[in-house]
């Protein structure tokens, strides 16, 4: 028999304890099915992404003579130098973050145009504004540039499905066969932390506020500099269409 003090104070330990264990045991829960409730949200992102009708914003640039020079001084690790020949005649500059699910659609769309005109010069630019996570992966691709695997990183990151953490990073780096000692060292390199401060205050001067976000290159027939802007995705079939107005025959 418990008198109504005694009731009272059970009743109060209960109600402290339960919320305690309830949260322990929820903790430990998803910390056990962590990777398997990333993957079912990355899912449902995707199937999401899949629904959305993107409107694509593509605009003819007036101010291309401006962004040019400012898109040919940046220092691009681990890609070749952009230049206009005769035999390359259009640059893709890309603003992209690897946290961005646009980007990871819209790099389909552009390796289509790597994979069908070898008359584009396709440019990346590590634009990271999603976070610190986005840092950190961008600040990995730049630095396994020292290793040869700029491309490789940039390409395998793009085509990640799981949420971007430091443990998946490093699962692509791995599977990159990269030296993992060099790269932590490689990491450390102020430059690459320069190469994204200078990227992400040029695009904003810019006035580049989201991602992806494409700039094309191209000279005219008198060798006038003209280009477009595409802000946001847009299609294979679209961005080939875009890409061939530019083109010299």
């Amino acid at each position: 028999y418990l008198d109504a003090n005694a009731e009272t104070v059970i009743t109060d330990k209960i109600q402290t304890l339960v919320p305690t264990v309830v949260k322990q045991n929820v903790d430990a829960y998803f910390e056990t099915n962590k990777q398997k409730f990333d993957e079912m949200i990355t899912a449902k992102l995707n199937e999401k992404l899949n629904t959305i009708t993107v409107t694509e914003k593509v605009v003819p640039s007036s101010r291309i003579n401006d962004l040019f020079p400012r898109l040919m001084q940046l220092n691009l690790p681990g890609q070749e130098k952009p230049v206009l020949s005769d035999t390359r005649d259009v640059i893709l500059f890309e603003f992209m973050d690897y946290q961005c699910g646009f980007c990871k659609r819209f790099f389909s769309s552009v390796q289509h145009i790597k994979n069908t005109n070898d008359k584009v010069q396709v440019k990346y630019i590590e634009f990271p504004i999603l976070g610190d996570m986005s840092v950190y992966a961008a600040n990995v691709a730049l630095a396994l540039s020292e290793q040869g695997l700029y491309e490789k990183a940039h390409e395998a990151l793009m085509a990640m499905n799981e949420r971007v953490t430091p443990q998946s990073v490093v699962n692509v780096v791995i599977g990159l066969g990269a030296d993992l000692e060099q790269l932590k060292q490689s990491t450390q390199n102020p430059m690459y932390m320069e190469v994204l401060r200078t990227n992400v205050t040029t695009g904003q001067t810019m006035g580049i506020t989201g991602t992806p976000h494409a700039v094309i290159i191209s000279l005219d027939s008198n060798d006038a500099i003209v280009g477009e802007e595409i802000g946001g995705y847009v299609n294979a079939e679209t961005l080939a269409q875009i890409i061939e107005k530019y083109q010299n025959d």
